[in-house]
């Protein structure tokens, strides 16, 4: 049954780069080529890609967009394509906000079902976001609602968490809405395939330092700004320490917000920013720190908590969004921008010598593409049973 099927994804980000959402479609479209399915993957084109390719069974078109904004453009020229491509397919799968408009009209106009991945939805949180003016926040939020609804056939949350911002937000019906957690690579973030990395000697620290560490993306939910606050309170609880940012320059603003905070606070000695690592060279880095931190104002998932976990890294993580559901009772918790309670906890745990212990692997890909393809096969069926009733209504009325 599922051999020969074909699905087109539109998606503003894959492979080669590098973050969750691109994780979580990656790993989904080789475990359906592994099914025998027909992958089509519509980015966007970054610099050094090629327009086209095959990788891994899967058939990946980029789009070219303009150096500045990429993702919003991507909105507007992934159309055209999209519903060239939506032609020769059985379902179309969007995954975020920069593909789902693409995704939707091709699949009206085809009249192909329609499945969006819903990774975050911030709701009303838009207009309490720290650093976002309340007319760009207003703006989002209203982008937001729009988007969500377009009234996809279904929509899969990469968490329960987000399922509920979604119904409650967007006014989505509950039965349109599926759980399906996205897939870790646990083969990967296996703590024997790795060392840690002689991190305190590369920056000049004595072998006791305290080292605690966050990696990842500065946008305005991941509380960065936060982080580097606490920053200051550790730095005079325990000045033998050091907080090592592996701090993407995506969002730009972000980032630049985050190295003005470090320079207002004078910590430019004491907080060390690295550019992004080699994937396989990540695992190193969190090792060698004494604790991981997840500092978000909002998670739809938190890979990098679960990935952190997985290596048997000490977590400090936000409450009151999908870490604590995704991670359970590992790691400690703490209020979002609360900086006392933040650094208090970095300390605790960083000095904690607890014995190793990694999370049960929950995440499989087994488990993401079964999920997904359940979806699937749903709306198949209903296709076709709306396919057979329409054509028992064209003999009644030729009668």
């Amino acid at each position: 049954m599922d051999a020969n099927r074909r699905v087109l994804f539109v998606v503003d980000y894959f492979y080669p780069h590098v973050g969750g959402g691109e994780t979580l479609f990656r790993e989904l479209a080789m475990g359906l080529v592994g099914r025998g399915w027909l992958v089509t993957v519509l980015t966007l084109r970054e610099s050094g890609n090629a327009c086209e390719e095959l990788w891994n069974g899967i058939r990946i078109i980029r789009v070219a967009t303009p150096p500045f904004a990429s993702r919003y453009w991507f909105i507007l020229l992934s159309l055209v394509p999209a519903l060239r491509l939506a032609r020769n397919v059985d379902i179309i799968h969007a995954g975020g906000y920069a593909s789902a408009w693409a995704a939707w009209l091709a699949g009206w106009w085809r009249r192909r079902p329609k499945v969006l991945t819903v990774f975050e939805v911030f709701g009303d949180q838009w207009l309490s976001l720290r650093d976002v003016p309340t007319l760009i926040g207003r703006l989002y939020r209203a982008y937001e609602w729009l988007t969500l609804r377009l009234r996809f056939d279904r929509y899969l949350c990469i968490s329960g968490f987000t399922r509920e911002r979604l119904v409650r937000f967007a006014k989505v019906p509950v039965n349109r809405t599926v759980v399906v957690y996205p897939a870790v690579d646990y083969e990967f973030w296996r703590r024997e395939s790795h060392s840690p990395r002689d991190v305190r000697g590369e920056l000049g620290l004595s072998p006791e330092s305290l080292v605690y560490l966050y990696f990842g993306r500065p946008g305005v939910s991941k509380g960065v700004v936060s982080l580097v606050e606490a920053a200051v309170l550790i730095q005079r609880e325990v000045p033998d320490s050091c907080l090592l940012l592996i701090l993407s320059h995506d969002p730009a603003g972000g980032y630049l917000k985050v190295m003005r905070r470090i320079a207002e606070l004078k910590l430019e000695n004491y907080v060390k920013v690295m550019e992004p690592v080699r994937l396989p060279e990540l695992p190193s880095y969190l090792l060698a720190s004494d604790c991981v931190v997840i500092p978000s104002l909002s998670e739809g998932f938190g890979y990098s908590a679960v990935e952190a976990a997985s290596l048997g890294c000490r977590v400090v993580a936000t409450r009151g969004h999908a870490v604590e559901e995704v991670l359970g009772g590992y790691g400690a918790y703490v209020d979002p921008l609360d900086t006392k309670g933040l650094s208090d906890a970095i300390i605790r745990m960083a000095a904690c010598r607890l014995q190793v212990c990694t999370m049960p692997q929950k995440y499989s890909v087994a488990a993401q593409v079964q999920g997904t393809w359940d979806v699937y096969r749903t709306l198949f069926s209903d296709r076709q049973a709306g396919i057979r009733r329409s054509r028992t209504v064209g003999r009644s009325d030729g009668l």
